[in-house]
């Protein structure tokens, strides 16, 4: 009978705790454009009320809209300060902005203290804090979602539009972050320490000394947004995140960027970069669209990197000493730098399905450069079109697909063809080299490194294991296993004049033929036959077809792709700019 009446009691406090909850919930209306300085809640005139004494007047859960004769607030008396959960805007757009009068005093336009916000619909402009942080919204120790919301003209000293501080989350939804400024670093968006996350969001048009969006601890995610058209002047990148962050970034897009160092993200901690878009990045540094710095992780896959133009290494991905990456599945045209045209080495990179067309290098490296140390392995991929226009007559630069110089590169089914510059794969200065995994089509190579094939790849001359169709050697040789001019160059090449009975011919590198074997003596009164001689054509002229045919199928293939490519491309931009 006790338990019975207990659980009656405890079922009748719980029903009067959420009706309580549910009828507390209410909604505030904000009649009034003016500002107020110190609130006096006993006084507040409903029928002309700001929106200071809204959130002054509001208890947490309230929602807090405008009338629909306010279409903007001015603000002249300090921030908005909120440390309570609070709902504030409707279904149609309200401006809130710092006023413009000269004796308005400095302002970060929202700041948020250990509450849940969320903003929606809302001009948030003309915020100024020079010596402080967040000139339209600063996060503390809180949640806040900016919805369908723009943020425009702010300044501050950190984070010209929002600061993020002690583990607070901001969250821009179908959002517009466009020409604030920032004295230091963030000229959109600075987080100190938490996470940010870009939903359907434009950062737009900012032009400073320093990153963008700076960050320094935490996570930043963004999904189907747009970085464009901002621009870095004195040291930085759109995107700059720090070692130990982390920043996933899918589906969107970085176009018209322009920085010092990377014109789309720079990276010392782990990133994510898939299905996007990078185009038209000009960076003074390296890397058109990404740039792995010393002890980063890189994941990129499935995107496209265009039309960039680096001073120095990576046109479209740069991975520096340290770093280590996968590149899977991108695609790389018309970009240039001066060294790597799609993409620049030297940490370890692990990179698959990967096409780069048409790219430039001024120096080295058409397609991609490969330097100091680094290791890579490419496998898959498609490098043609691309381009090094440095002086081609010496043996140390150029590699119209890949320059490798004190590096190490392992290919396996590749195609590595019509690239401008005479050596296809350039070694130059130190330990080069270069494994092959089999099935690789090749043009021209020299220098001091190694191209060594594995016995499995040559055995009874596999016509698909490595191709070299066009070696441009002053003539085939093997009598020492070097030719003029090519210092220790140990090269297989299976060349047009080759034969399927004399594995020899047409093989230019360290190859031994089997010793000829001496007769036994005959039994007397048998006659010895004479050897079988092969009837003319029988050998060199089939193989002859069958490189031709196999390389006629080749082109096919590379038409084909860049056929692909081409309508990939063109999917990308109206994606971009639809």
């Amino acid at each position: 009978m006790h338990s019975k009446i207990a659980k009656t009691l405890i079922l009748s406090v719980l029903i009067l705790f959420l009706f309580t909850s549910v009828a507390a919930a209410q909604e505030w209306v904000v009649t009034s454009a003016g500002d107020t300085g110190k609130v006096n809640l006993s006084t507040v005139d409903l029928s002309n009320m700001t929106l200071r004494e809204a959130i002054a007047k509001a208890n947490s859960g309230d929602t807090i809209v405008f009338a629909d004769n306010i279409t903007a607030v001015s603000l002249m008396n300090g921030s908005l300060n909120i440390s309570k959960d609070l709902t504030i805007g409707g279904s149609s757009k309200v401006t809130v902005k710092r006023d413009s009068s000269p004796v308005t005093q400095d302002m970060t336009i929202f700041t948020v203290s250990g509450s849940n916000v969320v903003l929606r619909q809302l001009t948030i402009e003309n915020g100024y804090t020079m010596n402080g942080t967040g000139g339209a919204v600063t996060a503390d120790r809180a949640n806040v979602t900016i919805e369908s919301c723009t943020i425009q003209r702010n300044k501050a000293d950190f984070g010209g539009a929002v600061y993020v501080s002690n583990g607070s989350n901001v969250k821009l939804v179908s959002s517009s972050v466009y020409k604030n400024n920032a004295t230091s670093e963030g000229s959109a968006i600075y987080v100190k320490s938490g996470n940010v996350e870009l939903q359907n969001s434009v950062i737009d048009s900012h032009s400073d000394k320093y990153n963008v969006i700076q960050l320094d601890q935490g996570k930043l995610i963004a999904s189907q947004s747009r970085f464009i058209n901002n621009e870095v002047t004195s040291k930085g990148s759109p995107v700059t995140a720090s070692s130990g962050t982390i920043v996933e970034i899918r589906n969107s897009t970085f176009s018209n960027n322009t920085a010092t160092e990377s014109a789309g993200i720079t990276a010392y901690g782990t990133l994510l970069a898939e299905n996007c878009a990078f185009d038209g990045g000009k960076s003074s540094g390296s890397g058109g669209g990404i740039s792995l710095k010393n002890g980063s992780v890189g994941n990129i896959k499935y995107s496209v990197f265009s039309n960039a133009n680096v001073t120095d290494d990576g046109g479209g991905v740069h991975i520096d000493v340290g770093a280590t990456a996968t590149i899977d599945t991108c695609t790389f045209l018309n970009n240039i730098a001066n060294y790597g045209g799609a993409f620049f080495n030297r940490g370890t990179l692990d990179a698959k399905s990967v096409t780069a067309v048409n790219n430039t290098a001024k120096f080295f490296g058409g397609a991609a450069a490969l330097w100091n140390d680094g290791n890579v392995t490419l496998t898959k991929s498609v490098l043609a079109g691309n381009t090094a226009k440095s002086n081609n007559t010496a043996k140390d630069v150029g590699g119209g697909g890949i320059n490798v110089s004190n590096s190490q590169a392992t290919l396996s089914s590749n195609v590595i063809v019509g690239n401008t510059d005479p050596r296809e794969i350039d070694f130059g200065e130190g330990n080069a080299t270069v494994r092959s995994g089999g099935n690789n089509l090749v043009g021209t190579y020299r220098g001091s490194g190694r191209f060594p094939i594995e016995a499995t790849d040559v055995a009874g001359i596999q016509m698909s294991d490595v191709f070299v169709i066009e070696n441009g050697l002053p003539a085939l040789t093997k009598s020492t296993g070097y030719t003029a001019g090519y210092d220790k160059v140990q090269v297989y090449t299976v060349a047009l004049n080759s034969s399927a009975n004399n594995p020899a011919a047409g093989i230019l590198g360290d190859y031994t033929p089997a010793p000829t074997p001496t007769p036994e003596p005959s039994e007397p009164g048998t006659v010895t036959p004479e050897p079988e001689q092969p009837s003319a054509g029988s050998g060199s002229s089939l193989v002859t077809y069958l490189v031709y045919g196999v390389i006629g199928i080749v082109l096919l293939v590379i038409l084909a792709v860049v056929a692909v490519l081409l309508w990939k491309y063109n999917e990308k931009r109206k994606y971009k700019f639809g």
